[in-house]
């Protein structure tokens, strides 16, 4: 319960708490795991729906067949130690517990299947390929929602970073200094707010946040930005004026 309190108390800047700052960093992290796993769940929905709306899109073609013929001197595995999915076509390994698995006659995708002459005629047989890989979307899901994890994770953690140094150096000059430590953990739990607003907003489009820039492959949103600065403003700027100094 004590991350949820802390949560809470990020959301009432006018009486923030300072923690440690390897707590505050701690604290970001779970942060960021959570507002991921809110996005998840957000976008699952329409996931779900993966089959109905491949299964329509397939019979909206006028022709939808596949021809060819593969041929493998080994089986594919990737990766190669614990793999999730598995090529092949000449039946050679027992199954495992890959995700995946093509053969020269099916597909299967978990605890689902499709043959591989249906799969050459798509329109014919759309509903089932859209049930069989429906579960595909829900791998494809959680592997973007890891990858958004750790992207938005060093995101937010370098934008804190930095403007816990600036404010600390300009507080420095004045008779308005702070601790770094103190400067730092304010830094972090303000970032909490923008990061919650973020990527609950996400997906439902990034343009409502208004972006800024993009630097390897990192955008900045105005929005969430600036409320970022009026929390951590706020927040210093009271403590300031309780006048508390450590």
């Amino acid at each position: 319960m004590g991350y949820f309190k802390d949560l809470k108390q990020s959301f009432n800047f006018a009486h923030y708490t300072f923690n440690k700052p390897w707590h505050s960093f701690w604290f970001l992290s779970k942060t960021v795991i959570l507002a991921v796993v809110l996005m998840f769940l957000l976008l699952l929905p329409q996931t779900l729906t993966f089959a109905d709306q491949a299964a329509t899109k397939l019979k909206q073609f006028s022709v939808a067949t596949v021809d060819g013929e593969f041929e493998l001197a080994e089986p594919i595995l990737l990766p190669s130690k614990g793999p999730w999915l598995v090529v092949d076509l000449q039946n050679e390994r027992k199954p495992g517990v890959e995700e995946i698995r093509i053969t020269g006659e099916d597909v299967f995708v978990l605890d689902k299947s499709v043959s591989i002459d249906e799969l050459m005629d798509l329109k014919a047989n759309a509903v089932a390929v859209g049930e069989v890989f429906a579960p595909l979307a829900i791998i494809i899901l959680l592997g973007v929602a890891v990858a958004a994890g750790i992207v938005f994770w060093v995101k937010y953690v370098v934008v804190a970073v930095i403007l816990a140094l600036l404010a600390w150096e300009i507080l420095d000059l004045t008779h308005l200094r702070q601790p770094f430590g103190v400067v730092f953990s304010t830094s972090m739990h303000a970032a909490a707010v923008m990061v919650l607003l973020e990527l609950v907003i996400t997906p439902f489009g990034h343009n409502m946040l208004i972006p800024i820039f993009t630097w390897w492959r990192l955008s900045v949103y105005a929005i969430p930005l600036l409320v970022f600065l009026i929390v951590f403003s706020l927040a210093i700027g009271l403590r300031i004026k309780q006048g508390v100094k450590n």
